[in-house]
């Protein structure tokens, strides 16, 4: 669902359920920035969506505190982000 926050489409579409299923299996997830590169989405965020929505159980968030820490520290950073590019001539 972030994946279709941010970029406005499902990360896999298809005619099918099938269709959607072998592509969940099989074909490998466009970042979200490639997917919607006129989107302003920053490094930090894409980085928590492809950790999500990893194929491998083991590469996701174990539990939402993880996920919710992850949040922060973007937060942060997107602040961070924002103060330097406010501040450029």
């Amino acid at each position: 669902m972030l994946y279709q926050l941010l970029i406005g489409v499902t990360p896999f579409r298809g005619d099918t359920v099938l269709e959607v299923l072998s592509q969940h299996a099989l074909d490998d997830l466009v970042p979200p920035r490639e997917a919607a590169s006129d989107a302003d989405i920053p490094e930090s965020v894409e980085a928590i969506v492809m950790r999500c929505l990893a194929r491998n159980p083991d590469d996701r968030f174990q539990t939402a505190s993880e996920l919710e820490v992850g949040g922060r520290r973007t937060d942060r950073r997107a602040d961070i982000g924002h103060q330097r590019r406010a501040a450029r001539p």
